[in-house]
């Protein structure tokens, strides 16, 4: 979309203001979370998750309609605000479970997010370019003129029934706004205090070690997962001698479908039964001490590359001519531990969201209390892509370390992501 608008005439530039938009989309989600969960303390949560959701509609139809630049980026932000309800959206769920449940709910509900950019992206891919594809379903001059009018007009049309469908079907959860307290409260002249208690401030409830221990960590968790989800494709394409496997866009496709196959049986048949023994606590410090290990096979698979392979390198440019290892077994064995590994890494998303549940101060405190939370991972959200590649591109350019040094840094932060979670333990 943005090289058909001419954006920039130089194609190594569209990566760049592609990644400019999705920042402004992650700034506009960072900063609408927490007012977003403030409010639905105060008014529900279904307004908020209806209000919020219509808002992405439109903002998606916005985006169909984009001439240019800085169009898009409004749109994408607009949409990032309306996004911000997602915290409202952990909150439901978290209302809607007991104890009996939890463990088996959150890990499904964890699938959604993964599910949802799947569809999307098979949406966008199939149904751009519609009037070139279909030109005797899509013809006349909008589609032509908006050649991604179609996969935005399917996704409005997805996001404005769930939004008809909330609206039938969706009770309100907030402990406060329930029908069967709103009738409580009316027929009854006890006044009930907790409904008249504001929920607490963001600073009272970064006060609370359990609370502020759940924010940091789940800062270092969403930095180290979607760190490896951008590094692990540059990893795997990169050349051998500048720190990676050479590996063509095919069998890294067929290595992230592999992950996510993992990451599925995992959440599904995996976290429940783990979750009926051990407690969330223990689960999440277990989870996040698998992130050095995931990172720390990077080298490691780099290295096997170097030893199984006789490198045929030009002395003027070490990139031509390089073989690749992506027939290898170790090196397949390795890319599965590391895979694996990062899996087990991001069932602490899970214990995250059970642990917040566990430990909103009041009822009516845990939208307030996922805002905080998830303000910190939508904060890393941010700015995760741009400081992961830069110094992933510092280390292959320098071949520190033979371009490992990226790496290192991040198994010293797997090890300091880990150490935060020590409170939930106990």
């Amino acid at each position: 979309m943005l090289r058909d608008m001419h954006v920039t005439d130089d194609p190594a530039r569209i990566g760049f203001y592609s990644g400019l938009t999705e920042s402004a989309f992650s700034l506009a989600v960072m900063l609408a979370i927490y007012p977003w969960a403030r409010v639905s303390d105060h008014v529900g949560r279904k307004p908020v998750l209806l209000s919020g959701t219509i808002g992405v509609a439109l903002a998606t139809l916005s985006f169909m309609l984009a001439l240019n630049f800085p169009w898009i980026v409004v749109s994408r932000f607009v949409a990032g605000l309306c996004s911000g309800n997602s915290a409202a959206v952990h909150s439901i769920v978290g209302e809607m479970v007991d104890d009996s449940n939890a463990a088996q709910v959150y890990p499904i509900y964890g699938l959604s997010f993964p599910l949802g950019t799947t569809v999307g992206a098979f949406i966008g891919g199939t149904f751009a370019y519609a009037p070139l594809k279909w030109p005797f379903i899509f013809r006349g001059s909008f589609f032509e003129i908006y050649p991604y009018a179609v996969p935005s007009l399917i996704s409005a049309c997805f996001t404005f029934t769930s939004v008809i469908f909330g609206a039938i079907y969706l009770e309100e959860t907030h402990p406060d706004k329930t029908k069967a307290n709103l009738r409580k409260t009316a027929s009854s002249d006890i006044t009930i205090v907790r409904s008249l208690e504001p929920p607490p401030s963001a600073l009272t409830l970064i006060r609370i070690p359990r609370i502020r221990s759940l924010t940091i960590s789940g800062f270092f968790l969403c930095f180290l997962s979607s760190s490896f989800d951008i590094v692990f494709t540059l990893f795997a394409f990169t050349p051998i001698p500048l720190g990676g496997l050479g590996f063509r866009p095919f069998r890294i496709g067929l290595a992230i479908s592999i992950s996510g196959i993992m990451g599925g049986l995992l959440s599904v048949l995996g976290m429940p039964r783990i979750l009926r023994r051990w407690s969330p606590g223990v689960v999440y410090w277990f989870a996040m001490g698998f992130w050095p290990l995931a990172f720390a096979m990077m080298p490691v698979l780099n290295t096997i590359s170097r030893w199984k392979l006789e490198l045929t390198m030009m002395p003027e440019d070490p990139v031509i001519s390089v073989p690749s290892a992506e027939s290898d077994p170790a090196v397949w064995i390795g890319i599965v531990i590391a895979l694996a590994a990062s899996k087990i890494g991001c069932m602490a998303y899970g214990c995250n969201m059970l642990l917040v549940r566990a430990s909103a101060p009041a009822p009516n405190a845990l939208g307030s209390t996922n805002g905080v939370v998830h303000l910190s991972i939508n904060f890393t959200r941010a700015i995760s892509p741009a400081l992961t590649s830069s110094l992933f591109a510092f280390s292959t350019q320098h071949n520190i370390l033979q371009g490992s040094l990226w790496a290192w840094v991040m198994v010293i932060i797997g090890f300091i992501g880990q150490y935060t979670t020590r409170v939930l333990r106990m």
